[in-house]
């Protein structure tokens, strides 16, 4: 790994740390806040590559779960935040649009009941009074509106900066 690769990473990990704390205080910015997060992993898988991306999206998991006091920042974060970047990265080299849908929709159906699980175990049953049939459903419905809305924000990002020569995004 290079060292701009390298600060790169770090300025991501602090920027997402330092956001999760402010979420935290105000509890309006969570999913804005999460949804920035991917934009960063996006924007360093695109400028440094898949490994510093994991790297980057490990170490601030690891931070974030030292120092942000709300875990449900973290827990969406470590289980489908941080690390759909990668996966989205993957998915959408398929060349079939009906394929690429499926997979993100069947990747986001397995992030949710893992969500639902996790957070069962480890936050005292906090999505307990919750379906779980309905909580997949509403966190797929609420996957596919983000899945457009990063897309069109990278497309937006990456027109105007120039980060590889790649067209992954454009």
């Amino acid at each position: 790994m290079k060292s701009k690769d390298l600060a790169l990473g770090a300025i991501i990990c602090a920027l997402t740390v330092i956001m999760f704390l402010g979420a935290n205080l105000f509890g309006t910015l969570k999913l804005a806040v999460l949804f920035l997060s991917t934009v960063f992993i996006c924007v360093i898988l695109d400028f440094s590559g898949v490994k510093t991306a994991l790297a980057a999206y490990a170490a601030s998991s690891l931070l974030a779960w030292i120092a942000v006091p709300d875990k449900t920042i973290c827990i969406a974060y470590l289980i489908f935040f941080g690390n759909y970047a990668v996966v989205k990265h993957y998915i959408e080299k398929i060349a079939n649009q009906k394929a690429v849908w499926t997979t993100k929709i069947a990747c986001a159906t397995v992030y949710a009941a893992v969500t639902y699980f996790f957070t069962n175990v480890f936050l005292s049953g906090a999505l307990e009074k919750f379906n779980i049939f309905i909580f997949i459903a509403a966190a797929d419905f609420a996957f596919v509106i983000g899945d457009i809305m990063l897309s069109k924000v990278l497309k937006v990002i990456f027109s105007r900066f120039s980060f590889r020569s790649g067209d992954k995004w454009r």
